[in-house]
């Protein structure tokens, strides 16, 4: 795989290019990233015009739609920082030790986060992310558990399975039929009642596994405002990311 990086204005794009055993070329965009897969049955001189071709389309199209294909946003932690979860303040302990695998922990209001030093400048960040997002869910579950277990007292009544944060990327909660509810860790980071309608909206479809008429009804009841928040998630959700 060839990779390289070109500039948009101030945004930094992602150009990567792979081959395969398929006849034709083709390219595809995923925010900042650009993924061309050029054809190993064509001449050097076919793919070399494939990939300009193709290099000159992801251009165009971010010209044309830049906040579709703009850099996600991302969080840079430093030693010390206050970090704001849910309006209560913590403080940052970053280490960095000869341990193989990243670890932390919370102790009263500081979070200490223990990071190989072998790791990669490059990749501390995401591994940062990671930790901090893990121990952070796991000392807000129970917070989380009696929230929905409340909600679905109050409104809903039915039976629930197993509640839990995960660190999802491209979505804000999941509900399977058998009453599994899973609420991405990312909603630690917005506003109380922002999680609170993302509950609502997963228990509602222990009543209706769709998003019917019925459905908005009933969340409606619940949550009356339920539209503000939601347009308050999609004009602010991409910065909540740990």
């Amino acid at each position: 795989m060839q990779t390289e990086e070109f500039f948009i204005g101030r945004n930094k794009y992602i150009l990567k290019v792979l081959m395969h055993r398929k006849w034709s070329s083709t390219a595809s965009m995923q925010n900042n990233v650009v993924t061309i897969r050029l054809s190993s049955r064509a001449n050097k001189a076919e793919r070399q015009k494939h990939l300009d071709e193709f290099r000159e389309w992801a251009i165009q199209r971010i010209r044309k739609n830049p906040e579709r294909y703009k850099p996600p946003y991302t969080r840079e932690y430093r030693n010390q920082d206050v970090i704001d979860i849910g309006g209560e303040k913590f403080a940052l302990r970053i280490d960095y030790t000869k341990r193989k695998s990243a670890s932390g922990n919370i102790l009263g209001n500081i979070i200490r986060l223990n990071i190989p030093e072998a790791i990669p400048e490059e990749d501390r960040k995401k591994h940062i992310s990671s930790v901090l997002a893990k121990i952070v869910a796991q000392r807000r579950l129970p917070r989380l558990q009696n929230k929905i277990n409340l909600l679905n007292n109050l409104f809903f009544r039915k039976e629930l399975g197993d509640i839990k944060f995960k660190n999802m990327s491209s979505r804000w909660g999941s509900c399977s039929r058998h009453g599994n509810i899973t609420i991405s860790s990312r909603l630690l980071l917005a506003p109380d009642e922002i999680l609170e309608y993302v509950c609502v909206h997963e228990l509602a479809h222990l009543v209706h596994f769709n998003h019917s008429k019925k459905y908005w009804e009933l969340v409606g009841k619940v949550i009356p405002d339920y539209k503000e928040r939601d347009k308050w998630l999609s004009k602010n959700g991409e910065k909540c990311v740990f």
